[in-house]
């Protein structure tokens, strides 16, 4: 396990790299403050097109620094925080990383705790680009009302998912 200790070098190594496609780092007991670290590395990374820091416990903090470093990644195509304890804050910060992205085509946010308003700014972002995007939203906060397939999906034409994978 990596964990936060570990994050230093790899920030490093990741920043320094020309040909990094794939951060591959799920269940590595890294927090907020290893995403943060681990955000400078990726921060202006040409060649990554995917990250899956699936089942950290990175929560919105860590999220604000991982979209901001999401934004600059011209080439990411697949992202994956699934399972990464992520409120509506986080989801808002990524939000407007989609919105920003070109390049964006799937996105897993499964099994964390986006409330409702979080659910609607990624779908404002989704909207906003009018293209295909695989979005899963499975196993989100079940006392946040609206929370469904329908927040994403809605009856706007300009969505136009080829996927949702809600609850």
């Amino acid at each position: 396990s990596i964990g936060d200790a570990g994050m230093e070098h790899l920030a490093e190594a990741v920043k320094l790299s020309k040909s990094l496609q794939v951060i591959w780092l799920g269940g590595n007991g890294i927090t907020g403050e290893g995403a943060r670290v681990l955000a400078t590395g990726i921060h202006n990374n040409a060649s990554l097109i995917h990250i899956d820091l699936i089942n950290n416990p990175i929560e919105d903090p860590g999220m604000l620094h991982l979209a901001e470093a999401v934004k600059m990644c011209k080439a990411l195509r697949f992202i994956v925080f699934a399972g990464n304890g992520i409120k509506d804050e986080g989801a808002c910060a990524l939000a407007g990383a989609i919105k920003e992205s070109a390049s964006i085509a799937h996105v897993n946010l499964s099994n964390n705790k986006i409330g409702q308003s979080g659910c609607r700014r990624i779908k404002e972002a989704i909207q906003f680009h009018n293209v295909s995007l695989f979005v899963n939203l499975q196993g989100q906060n079940p006392d946040a009302p609206g929370v469904n397939a329908t927040v994403l999906v809605g009856s706007d034409p300009g969505t136009n998912l080829s996927t949702v994978a809600a609850k």
